[in-house]
């Protein structure tokens, strides 16, 4: 019992210090986008409107909940298998897949909303922009997805005290 305890205490500060890292990439990040956002010239209620959330796009709504299913399952399976396990090497996968669909469906989104405001993404200042803005976006999301994922996991840990 005291060896399962010192397991949980140390699994509960290995997982909190993990939460902690993500949050703050996480604020790093959407200093980074809003940053871009400012190069890009969109003001920070449009662009979070074109990016994050699509411009109501449906698709970018459901991979965002794919995402955070994945991310879950995997921060689950993750602490029982190893990282050559192929169940945990294809979780990664489906990971990397889900969040370049989400960039994909970003740049859709961010396409139509900016051409709608005259701006032309196709320069290559704005595109490098753009894609930056994207890649940020897509990551930021990941980041929330790892975070909401991690709060689970140390609130179950919590419940075991």
């Amino acid at each position: 019992l005291d060896q399962e305890s010192e397991m949980l205490v140390g699994q509960k500060i290995d997982t909190a210090s993990k939460l902690n890292d993500i949050i703050a990439s996480e604020k790093s990040t959407k200093s980074s986008i809003g940053e871009l956002e400012k190069k890009l010239g969109l003001g920070q209620n449009e662009a979070i409107r074109a990016v994050a959330l699509g411009s109501g796009n449906t698709n970018l709504i459901e991979l965002r909940s794919d995402l955070n299913k994945a991310m879950q399952q995997y921060q689950f399976d993750s602490v029982r298998l190893a990282d050559i396990n192929p169940k945990i090497i294809a979780q990664k996968n489906k990971i990397e897949e889900i969040k370049d669909q989400i960039k994909n469906q970003i740049k859709l989104s961010l396409g139509k909303y900016s051409r709608n405001q005259n701006i032309n993404i196709f320069d290559h200042v704005r595109e490098k922009i753009v894609d930056d803005l994207i890649t940020a976006q897509a990551k930021y999301m990941g980041l929330q997805a790892e975070r909401d994922s991690f709060k689970s996991s140390v609130s179950e840990i919590n419940s075991l005290e």
